[in-house]
């Protein structure tokens, strides 16, 4: 059953792209920040999925969990300056496609004010 829901949401996906110019709006309450480059929202495009990991399209920050500790420490200050941008007010997520790994979704976040 998951799986025919994730073949459904790759079907939205794929009809969702850069040339059609609608978004989906987000409030900051909505969504969560995993780290510097990739936010977490509770958006249900199918009720199988419970959230959905958006990566920022031409960001790429440090990992949390990186290979020593200064680069963790670059992670986390990522993470807050991210934090303190999404906390600025309603954005819209223009979805591109899936991330390189297959886990994420690429998009575009811009200020819902612009």
């Amino acid at each position: 059953m998951k799986k025919i829901m994730l073949l459904l949401f790759c079907g939205l996906l794929s009809s969702t792209s850069l040339a059609q110019p609608s978004g989906i709006i987000f409030n900051p309450e909505s969504v969560r920040v995993h780290d510097g480059d990739t936010i977490v929202t509770n958006w249900q495009p199918v009720k199988a999925l419970r959230a959905i990991s958006i990566r920022i399209e031409g960001i790429d920050t440090p990992e949390i969990h990186g290979k020593c500790p200064k680069e963790s420490d670059l992670a986390q200050s990522a993470k807050k300056e991210l934090q303190k941008e999404i906390n600025k007010g309603p954005f819209i997520v223009y979805l591109i496609d899936w991330d390189k790994y297959g886990g994420r979704v690429v998009g575009k976040v811009v200020s819902a004010d612009v």
